[in-house]
């Protein structure tokens, strides 16, 4: 986050009014009008005509182009908006907080992909015959009209999912923070685009994927980073395109934390959300309901169907 675009400009935060003032008034006395606008006598006794030569010309060059250079200077910073005046006091201190929450964003997320890493092939292997053809028709059925959708998994893991979408027709990409995952992902799926990612730091082209497909995935990001997640998923989707997802939810709660790990030594940061919340952040972000179920018998897992207008 920017100080503010005076900081940025060099010019110190209490003193900036007073500048502009100053030059305000250099403007009104002619000393930063245009070259060519004056007497070359207000620039620099050096300039005056004393009979030519190289000396006075290039004196008067140099000279005019300082007033040039002053001109658009002060033009740039007496119209400086007050809006863009550096911080105050609580600005600062917000910003300061939001820097604190990236990085504890990004430690909960390193956390969690450490987690992963650390079972990634038994993981992998154990998820291999999960059946998640609901979902996967729940993506792909309003995108029938698509002679071949850009789809990308995010959140992939070890690429079961890009296989039965490459067999749907797809042209499938993934996208996983963990990079035991990513290898995996890979070596399944070699006609697949797989993508090293975090979730905090989510980078796709913008306007590509026909469909966003985050299978039991997006609830290991924190509420604090879900909304910025969101935006940067819609932004990654055509006009009209898809967006899928199936989190674990809180059961009308919103519940946050750290869980249990996939060994003694990991843990995972999760962030299971009531229905009304999730909805509203997808809202939020842009997406436009279309419908959503419950997965299982047990229902902990909430479906839920989406597009970009």
């Amino acid at each position: 986050e920017s100080l503010g675009a005076s900081s940025a400009a060099g010019v110190c935060p209490q003193r900036a009014p007073k500048s502009r003032r100053a030059l305000g008034a250099l403007l009104a006395k002619g000393w930063a009008q245009p070259r060519g606008a004056r007497s070359l006598t207000q620039t620099s006794n050096c300039a005056k005509p004393t009979g030519g030569g190289a000396r006075n010309a290039r004196c008067m060059l140099a000279t005019g182009l300082a007033a040039a250079v002053l001109l658009r200077a002060a033009q740039a910073l007496v119209a400086r908006p007050a809006t863009l005046r550096p911080s105050s006091p609580a600005r600062r201190a917000t910003l300061r907080a939001r820097r604190a929450m990236a990085a504890l964003d990004a430690t909960k997320s390193a956390a969690t992909i450490a987690d992963y890493d650390a079972v990634a092939a038994a993981f992998d292997a154990g998820n291999m015959n999960h059946d998640v053809s609901q979902n996967i028709d729940a993506l792909l059925e309003p995108l029938k009209h698509v002679e071949r959708p850009v789809v990308v998994d995010v959140g992939c893991a070890g690429g079961r999912d890009l296989l039965a979408l490459t067999a749907r027709g797809c042209e499938a990409w993934g996208v996983d923070g963990s990079p035991a995952f990513v290898e995996l992902a890979r070596k399944a799926a070699p006609d697949c685009r797989v993508l090293l990612q975090d979730f905090v730091d989510l980078d796709l082209p913008a306007d590509t994927f026909d469909g966003v497909y985050a299978n039991a995935s997006l609830f290991h990001c924190p509420s604090e980073h879900l909304p910025e997640l969101l935006r940067r998923l819609y932004a990654s989707l055509k006009t009209g395109g898809v967006f899928f997802s199936s989190n674990a939810h809180g059961f009308g709660e919103d519940k946050e934390g750290w869980s249990g790990g996939r060994t003694a030594a990991t843990r995972s940061w999760v962030c299971w959300l009531s229905e009304a919340t999730w909805k509203k952040e997808c809202e939020d972000a842009g997406f436009v309901f279309r419908r959503s179920y419950y997965r299982g018998s047990s229902k902990a897992f909430l479906a839920t169907v989406w597009r970009k207008p």
